[in-house]
């Protein structure tokens, strides 16, 4: 019992380091990581405190999961329907 839980964990995270990597070579979301420097930098120099830092983060994060989400969904689109369409 315990192996098959500890396979499916091993498979999950393969496949989201997969998904990780094919992120990462989009544009937007390397665009996205370049902005966390910046970020980073800016929370640190203006001494922002702990609570309004962690919702900068966590807006960070949602911005980034909404990028990797569209490209998960152009992909799907790229499957089932290959041509251009003029839009």
């Amino acid at each position: 019992m315990f192996y098959k839980h500890f396979q499916h964990l091993i498979k999950a995270t393969y496949y989201t380091c997969c998904g990780a990597k094919v992120g990462l070579q989009q544009t937007p979301v390397q665009q996205e990581f370049l902005l966390v420097i910046p970020h980073a930098v800016l929370i640190y120099c203006l001494k922002i405190s702990f609570i309004p830092a962690l919702i900068l983060s966590l807006l960070w994060i949602i911005i980034l999961a909404a990028e990797l989400l569209n490209t998960a969904i152009e992909a799907i689109v790229n499957l089932t329907s290959p041509e251009i369409h003029p839009l």
